[in-house]
């Protein structure tokens, strides 16, 4: 099944009040709601362009797929890409736990990658 997921971009983008964002961007508090519990079954394309705009990032960051175990849907299918882990935490919480010379280290991986970008 195919559905909007915003908890792990908005985590890797450290926003911790996703309803609070939704409003700021100038979303209705019903649409908001929406986002936040994931019930919003048919968000029109003007609010994915919006969100993928403010939260730099293209569609398929914003949606997650969990195949239906009957489907047989091979595991090279590109539908797979939209499989999200569960278990992912906020970069923010992971690196309040690193040693500083292993956050040097992510930093200038980091910024070679901004240089080839």
């Amino acid at each position: 099944m195919l559905k909007l997921n915003l908890d792990h971009i908005l985590k890797a983008r450290g926003i911790e009040k996703s309803f609070t964002y939704m409003t700021k961007l100038g979303f209705t508090n019903i649409m908001a709601h929406k986002f936040k519990t994931g019930n919003y079954n048919r968000p029109p394309l003007k609010h994915i362009e919006k969100l993928c705009i403010a939260l730099h990032c293209t569609p398929n960051d914003l949606f997650e797929w969990s195949p239906d175990p009957q489907s047989g849907i091979p595991a090279d299918h590109p539908m797979q890409n939209l499989k999200r882990d569960n278990a992912s935490a906020s970069l923010a919480s992971i690196i309040r736990t690193m040693p500083l010379d292993q956050i040097n280290e992510i930093q200038k991986i980091i910024e070679e990658q901004n240089k080839k970008a």
